[in-house]
């Protein structure tokens, strides 16, 4: 599955700098070769590839892990070739929507102090100005990493764990040069394969469907969604969303405050799957869940680390899974489902769910 996918204008620019091209060398000492970016179109278009070697040693035996990969990025739409293995995914970007309907109409100063909101809500911050291969860049820090962009291009990188410094550092950056079309098509010798886990955007491209997959649309209105989404409030907290995903089966929204400070609501059809194959009639069914009424719904609290079946189901994911409280509205056919980090008590998400005023 190649082509007849036609790109979107993107109205958010991801780099200042309509096109350029940029090469990169490790800062690891046991990693060789290229990292390579071409870009056009203020980085909407983009053609990344690696071709890099890393030679390890573990208790004395010596390991060799060659990447060759290219990733073609033309607006929503991602084709990620391994020239190692002769294979390939075309996937879909699940912000680029998102971020084009809540961004695309502000100016480019509003998307600037939006970044930085996002930045802050992430628990980034930037660290001032410093000069790199000629060029004065914007430094940014974030969980340990610091970055220099110069017009939003990183132009370095660098991480720094237990005294082993990471990241790479460009070597050539030429800025606004022209670059051919043919970069930023898929390769014609690499067959791709759609990305499990996004069928629903392929539907737009005419593809082929379960009817037993198709998932369920809410009846409740995205309006009053996002509207009960807007009376949660809490301070010093990034808000991201609300969006309407899956073919409007699907209504999420989160508030986050570094790396491990969120609350996520996300609401769908009790009949219907989640993206990630959630279903709510059989979870409901699970032992191990306190089942109780709050203001005339029934309502679901469950612990997933404490549910033998769902570790059973989910072993990769049982132990990382957060408790969850769902709450179930008749009238509209839908699940409401509330979760947090830290893990937060029945009482806890209660309180947060009662600030929506379903």
């Amino acid at each position: 599955m190649v082509a007849t996918i036609s790109a979107q204008e993107s109205k958010v620019k991801n780099f200042k700098i309509k096109s350029g091209y940029i090469k990169y060398k490790s800062l690891e000492k046991h990693t060789k070769g290229t990292h390579e970016i071409w870009w056009d179109n203020y980085g909407n278009y983009q053609r990344e590839e690696y071709n890099t070697t890393e030679t390890t040693k573990f208790f004395g035996k010596k390991r060799v892990n060659k990447r060759h990969t290219v990733t073609i990025t033309k607006g929503k739409y991602i084709w990620t070739a391994d020239l190692e293995k002769k294979t390939g995914t075309l996937g879909v970007n699940p912000m680029y929507d998102y971020i084009q309907d809540n961004m695309g109409s502000m100016s480019e100063k509003e998307q600037e102090e939006k970044a930085n909101s996002i930045l802050s809500g992430l628990g980034g911050k930037k660290a001032g100005k410093e000069e790199f291969m000629g060029y004065t860049c914007e430094v940014t820090k974030m969980w340990g990493s610091k970055v220099w962009l110069y017009k939003g291009v990183p132009l370095k990188s660098e991480t720094k764990m237990l005294g082993v410094k990471a990241g790479e550092e460009a070597t050539v950056f030429e800025p606004n040069i022209s670059v051919s079309a043919s970069k930023f098509e898929p390769l014609s010798d690499i067959k791709y394969e759609k990305a499990p886990g996004l069928k629903e955007a392929f539907a737009q491209l005419g593809a082929d469907e379960d009817e037993s997959e198709k998932p369920v649309p809410l009846t409740y209105p995205f309006d009053k969604f996002k509207t009960k989404m807007g009376h949660y409030k809490p301070k010093g907290y990034m808000k991201m969303g609300p969006m309407n995903i899956m073919q409007q089966s699907m209504y999420s929204c989160a508030w986050m405050k570094g790396q491990n400070d969120m609350v996520g609501v996300s609401a769908m059809s009790t009949k219907g799957k989640n993206k990630d194959g959630f279903n709510f009639e059989e979870f409901s069914k699970m032992k191990g869940i306190d089942t109780f009424n709050h203001n005339g719904h029934t309502c679901y609290y469950a612990d997933p680390k404490k549910i033998e079946a769902y570790k059973e189901m989910n072993k990769e994911n049982a132990e990382e899974a957060a408790p969850m409280l769902m709450i179930v509205y008749k009238k509209y056919d839908m699940v409401l489902m509330l979760t947090g980090k830290p893990n937060k008590s029945k009482q806890e998400l209660l309180k947060i769910l009662d600030t929506f005023g379903f």
